[in-house]
């Protein structure tokens, strides 16, 4: 299934679909659900209940579902039976099923709406002889209130005819209150800094273009003067960021440090930089994902900022990692550690990080402006994460597996992976269970994440790997190592990228997003935030994490034994033998297969039994639905 395409694909759709001679825009005023069996034909279109449908001309008898008739769509008379309704807005629910069969084209059932609002599903989920049922379900998110919505069957290849039969659509209003954008006032920092202290921010970054690289620490911090919330805040700042982009232009990134006792916003120590060093509101929704399931992050906001009575415009904000993570939470202190990324700095302008080690070299580090912290607590820490990179110990004694499990799958939601590079992983101490949990920040920067090999971060990953030899990329592997671990993920990652879920957590974070997004326009006005980014990318997620009919479980039988291979790349857990509408044996030991990568032999297993049944049941990990698939009633060919 797909959500959202490009314009000119939209374009072209919507120039084919508007020669289709569509009946009547449907009322959404109530709830409503019709049929189009494709049986009557009044003129051009469709007839159903009252229900006119579109190219009733292409009716034909060669194939059919039910009744005596289909619809027959050919590369050049690609749409079918569809129908228009409208207006519907945010939360309305619109489904739709139809019966498919093609002997060599290809077809799917699409929803198409304004303001590039679009999905379609080719992907069948069920079958009856040579026929496949087509089942897509769309709830207008947030920011998408649409004149019109269309439903329709269509033709997708360039070869061969398919036929459709037994249209299904249903509107469902939204049940959800309607929810008005919020007005939220933004914060203005107007910082001052002496001539002296400017020009040696200045050298500073004339030796960064140098270098290729900003190199700062504590000694670089310069008087200055910030005044904001009608305070007037004596402060130390300088200038911030790794890569040289945060020192384009004259938005500056700048670290803020508040000396002693003083702090904004629980904030002893921030920074603020250009809002595309992390992908504008992708950074501050992430961020609100976390919080939502109690995982430690930052703070991050937006502000206003003025330098030296100059306007430099919207900047985002961003906490440093100290005390006021916990403090603002309500929580003791914790220490915080992390690789040290020292040397991969130092050593930028020589080589890249797949010719050196950095990070087989790199050392544990805690942070200097963490005051009363116990420090046998951080040794500890610092140990547990040294152990964690040379291999050693379990993942379960170093970790708290249940918060790393659902960390990790809202970086796949999210597409955050940036967060999860070695030298952007943060991490406390929970001074009860002496586990690390983690502290996420830093996911996006301006280079979008190509997903085309690893759609998730669980994919083909359940395998060994040696952190030394294969560095940063082993990190989550070997976390996966912990099945544990791994089956927790896989059924976070199905529970976030359930569409219940995304529906409901776009609802809740609509009126500050738009209202964010209305913020940043006010310099970027081109600017607009994809609210169905997160939609996207659960479908995408969805679609390699479930199973796919006679691809996934390969089962053989000869006599009593069963011969099973799994091509699917994440494990799955065979539970018992049955027909086809129920699962007659329930296994008293599950057979667990591990997941298959390509270019390897697939996972396989020979099981003696005696007992019978034409169909494997199986699950996922972690994720509680059954699945089912047949036998091949002939030896594996290979034995």
């Amino acid at each position: 299934m797909r959500l959202a395409v490009s314009f000119h694909g939209l374009f072209w759709l919507a120039l084919c679909l508007s020669s289709c001679h569509s009946p009547d825009i449907l009322s959404t005023k109530e709830n409503f659900v019709i049929n189009c069996d494709a049986e009557q034909v009044s003129g051009r279109h469709f007839s159903n209940n009252g229900v006119l449908f579109s190219h009733g001309d292409r009716q034909s008898d060669e194939a059919f579902f039910s009744g005596r008739h289909s619809i027959k769509l050919s590369p050049d008379k690609p749409f079918g039976f569809g129908c228009e309704m409208g207006p519907v807005f945010s939360g309305d629910t619109i489904s739709a099923s139809v019966w498919r069969y093609a002997r060599t084209g290809f077809g799917a059932l699409a929803i198409q709406g304004d303001h590039h609002l679009y999905m379609d599903q080719a992907e069948f989920s069920e079958t009856k002889g040579k026929w496949t049922l087509l089942n897509m379900q769309m709830v207008i998110p947030p920011g998408f209130d649409s004149t019109g919505i269309k439903v329709f069957a269509y033709n997708t290849g360039k070869e061969g005819d398919v036929y459709f039969d037994d249209l299904k659509v249903s509107y469902r209003k939204n049940s959800w209150p309607p929810r008005a954008i919020r007005t939220v006032e933004y914060p203005t920092l107007k910082i001052d800094i002496p001539d002296s202290s400017y020009h040696q921010l200045l050298a500073k970054r004339s030796e960064a273009y140098a270098k290729g690289y900003l190199d700062v620490g504590r000694k670089d911090f310069l008087p200055a003067q910030l005044t904001v919330d009608d305070r007037q805040l004596a402060v130390k700042i300088r200038l911030k960021g790794d890569l040289l982009d945060h020192l384009s232009t004259k938005k500056w990134s700048f670290r803020i440090l508040l000396p002693g006792s003083g702090e904004w916003h629980h904030m002893q120590e921030f920074s603020i930089q250009k809002p595309q060093t992390r992908n504008m509101l992708h950074e501050w929704v992430l961020h609100r994902l976390l919080a939502e399931e109690e995982i430690f992050t930052t703070y991050y906001g937006f502000c206003r900022a003025i330098l030296n009575g100059e306007s430099l415009g919207i900047y985002a904000i961003e906490e440093a990692f100290n005390n006021s993570i916990f403090k603002s939470r309500g929580l003791d202190p914790m220490p915080i550690v992390r690789f040290n990324e020292n040397g991969l700095w130092v050593n930028a302008s020589k080589s890249s990080d797949q010719v050196l080690p950095f990070f087989a070299s790199a050392d544990i580090k805690g942070f200097k402006r963490q005051q009363g912290i116990d420090q046998e607590m951080q040794q500890r820490a610092k140990q547990q994460l040294f152990r964690f990179k040379k291999g050693s110990g379990e993942v379960e004694e170093l970790f708290d597996i249940d918060q790393m499990a659902r960390m990790l799958a809202l970086i796949d939601l999210a597409n955050g992976w940036h967060a999860l590079q070695w030298k952007n992983v943060r991490f406390c101490m929970d001074p009860e269970t002496n586990k690390l949990l983690p502290i996420v920040f830093d996911a996006y920067n301006k280079k979008e994440v190509d997903r085309s090999l690893a759609p998730f971060a669980g994919y083909e990953a359940h395998h060994a790997c040696d952190l030394l030899i294969a560095g940063e990329k082993c990190l989550i592997p070997r976390l996966f190592s912990s099945q544990n671990l791994y089956d927790k993920y896989l059924g976070y990652l199905y529970d976030f990228t359930r569409q219940d879920y995304i529906d409901k957590l776009l609802y809740r974070l609509y009126p500050e997003t738009r209202s964010l997004e209305r913020f940043l326009q006010t310099e970027f006005p081109n600017y607009r935030y994809d609210f169905l980014y997160l939609k996207s990318n659960a479908r995408n997620i969805l679609k390699y994490l479930m199973p796919y009919p006679m691809v996934s479980l390969k089962a053989y039988r000869s006599g009593d034994t069963l011969y099973m291979e799994s091509y699917h790349p994440v494990p799955l857990v065979v539970i018992g033998l049955g027909n086809k509408k129920k699962m007659r044996e329930t296994l008293a030991d599950p057979i667990r297969l591990a997941s298959y990568r390509k270019g390897h032999e697939a996972p396989n297993i020979r099981w003696p039994t005696r007992a019978g049944g034409r169909y494997v049941y199986f699950k996922i990990p972690g994720i509680d639905q059954l699945f089912q698939e047949k036998i091949i009633p002939h030896p594996y060919p290979g034995l």
